[in-house]
């Protein structure tokens, strides 16, 4: 299987630790390894000081380039035939404005949403 990139995700919120639990799975069988940021594999990958957490979800390419936030879900996408019209959605200019302005919302408040959601956090750290 060809290998399209890692995930790096907050393994410290729940509403992330939900999402790998659910789709890591199959995001596997497409070629993607999902991994916690709170190692330190993670913060070499991506060039992290010790401690240091970033504010969106990462994805390391295959051509070692760093993409964050939206742009996994575009990066991602494009590799599902059946989640495609997601990612040409992604890439146009209204659509993509639309979606990292919530995800730019979201992002900083992930884990105030995932306490008020009652989500388990830490639960997918390696």
């Amino acid at each position: 299987m060809q290998r399209r990139g890692v995930i790096f995700f907050d393994a410290q919120c729940g509403m992330c630790s939900a999402s790998v639990r659910r789709w890591e799975r199959f995001l596997t069988t497409r070629g993607f390894e999902v991994k916690p940021m709170q190692t330190p594999e993670a913060e070499q990958q991506l060039g992290l000081s010790p401690g240091q957490l970033p504010g969106e979800m990462k994805l390391l390419t295959p051509a070692g380039t760093i993409i964050g936030g939206v742009d996994v879900f575009a990066y991602v996408t494009r590799f599902i035939w059946w989640a495609y019209p997601l990612h040409l959605l992604l890439v146009i200019a209204p659509t993509r404005a639309l979606a990292d302005g919530l995800y730019r919302w979201i992002a900083p408040r992930r884990r105030w949403i995932s306490q008020a959601l009652g989500l388990e956090v830490g639960v997918c750290q390696r």
